[in-house]
């Protein structure tokens, strides 16, 4: 909203600017009304101060050169090339500007809990650059035709500088898309049991049910539709939501505390997941999960019903 407001402001085209303002208006309003109001959600942990971004001790410039490589110093030599044509005409550098602020916001403050998930903005202003940089290594291959007089030695190494240069700026990310499309490396989220658990839970469970399960981020719980008490601890930070009050009293269900089950009813939990991820990251009370009604049980999870008196 920030770049559009600016870009506004260049392209006053009123009408069309108008139109896009009360549409991103009618969408992002009500989303922040029902995130912040008479929720869990803690604003204030979404904005402070920061320089850098999540550079930790190192120097500013190592950092973003270890992380973007040429990516930068091309971008400012896109945007800087005179010569006999300009690579970023005028009208498009205006265009441009505007996204600037989303790097320079992103490494003055934190706009999220996550200080990494400042990217979501710098992503804007990477896809805006991209385009300058392209366009400055096109200048450099099409060089030769300027110097075709020259020596045809010299004439060549702008089009050899811009193979290496376009090398550099991809070759990271190919290695990435190699990685995965050679299958060299795999990260397994649910194993055979957990996808065993998903399909009893489907069967055993009606759609809406409230279940207990441990706070990880590959319950298989969350390959069924089902609700989870309480989710993945790291998302719900990430998101500002406070969670701490609940997550207490989960580890104090699965221990068979005194209060597990007006805490049960409080909540109105439906069912619960006794497994391998609960008694991996959890003090779990066997004992006092026997009492319940067993729906079923595959690779080692076990489902358990919760009657209401």
């Amino acid at each position: 909203m920030i770049v559009g407001a600016c870009l506004a402001l260049l392209f006053p085209r009123w009408r069309l600017w108008f139109a896009f303002f009360i549409t991103a208006s009618v969408l992002a309003l009500p989303q922040m009304w029902w995130a912040t109001r008479a929720s869990a959600v803690h604003a204030s942990s979404f904005f402070e101060w920061t320089f850098g971004w999540d550079r930790g001790q190192q120097n500013v410039l190592w950092f973003w050169f270890k992380n973007t490589g040429l990516f930068i110093p091309l971008l400012v030599a896109a945007l800087a090339w005179r010569g006999r044509e300009r690579v970023v005409p005028k009208r498009l550098l205006l265009f441009y500007l505007p996204f600037t602020l989303c790097f320079i916001i992103s490494n003055v403050a934190k706009v999220s809990p996550y200080l990494w998930d400042n990217i979501k903005v710098l992503f804007y202003w990477y896809v805006a650059s991209t385009p300058l940089v392209a366009l400055l290594l096109v200048r450099l291959w099409h060089m030769r035709d300027e110097l075709r007089n020259t020596n045809k030695l010299i004439a060549i190494w702008p089009r050899v500088a811009a193979v290496l240069l376009f090398m550099t700026l991809t070759l990271a990310g190919a290695l990435d898309v190699w990685r995965v499309a050679s299958a060299t490396e795999e990260q397994r989220e649910f194993d055979t049991g957990g996808i065993a658990c998903a399909a009893l839970v489907e069967r055993a469970t009606p759609p809406g049910s409230l279940i207990l399960i441990a706070p990880t981020y590959n319950h298989p719980v969350f390959l069924t539709g089902r609700r989870a008490l309480l989710g993945y601890e790291g998302h719900l930070w990430s998101q500002g939501i406070r969670y701490e009050t609940r997550a207490a009293e989960v580890r104090r269900i699965y221990a068979g505390a005194a209060d597990a089950d007006a805490l049960l009813r409080q909540y109105g939990v439906d069912y619960i997941i006794v497994g391998p991820l609960e008694r991996a990251g959890l003090q779990v009370n066997e004992q006092y999960f026997a009492r319940f009604e067993q729906m079923g049980e595959t690779g080692g999870y076990h489902l358990y019903k919760v009657t209401r008196p």
